[in-house]
């Protein structure tokens, strides 16, 4: 395994334009996947159920969500995040880790842009060709998967048509026919 560390070199500022709010700390190359560890450069966080901001560290604990494949070879992201105490002794919560909701969801195994890239798959594909097209593209993920990012998907909203046209045809002469409405 090779290891490349990086001194404000360009390939370093290039993956931290593309994951925002993170400082990468090292690239470890394999031949056949990356391994990226990386940061959030802040010091402090702001604590989900009261939005308090605290700088007191609780601990530290290491995620490793899959990201999009770079260079065609499987990246997986080495985070290391930190729990803060919460300075509110009216909230509830004592201790809250640090959110990345830019890169990655809470609790989530792939980044969003990985879940994002995914669920495009899935639309265009299907389950069982999606599946595949993954593999090719290193970011394999089951028919399953892609299925439930289809079905997560948000649907693109239309206003309500104000013209409504209705026509009337037939498939086969004198025995089939159809009807087909028409939006404006």
């Amino acid at each position: 395994m090779r290891t490349f560390v990086p001194n404000d070199s360009a390939g370093a500022r290039l993956l931290e334009t593309l994951m925002p709010n993170v400082t990468v700390l090292d690239v470890d190359t394999a031949p056949d996947h990356l391994v990226l560890t990386l940061a959030p450069p802040t010091t402090n966080a702001a604590c989900p159920h009261c939005a308090t901001f605290s700088s007191r560290v609780h601990s530290y604990y290491t995620r490793q969500p899959t990201d999009l494949p770079i260079s065609g070879q499987t990246t997986r992201l080495l985070l290391h995040v930190r729990r803060f105490r919460c300075t509110n002794p009216a909230c509830s919560a004592k201790t809250f880790a640090e959110r990345l909701p830019a890169l990655v969801a809470p609790a989530a195994q792939r980044t969003a842009r990985l879940n994002g890239a995914l669920r495009d798959l899935a639309l265009a594909f299907g389950g069982e060709a999606g599946a595949r097209q993954t593999i090719r593209g290193a970011m394999p993920a089951s028919a399953d998967t892609l299925l439930r990012r289809a079905h997560a998907a948000r649907l693109p909203s239309h206003p309500t048509p104000r013209v409504l046209g209705v026509d009337d045809f037939a498939f086969q002469k004198g025995r089939v026919y159809g009807t087909i409405l028409t939006r404006w």
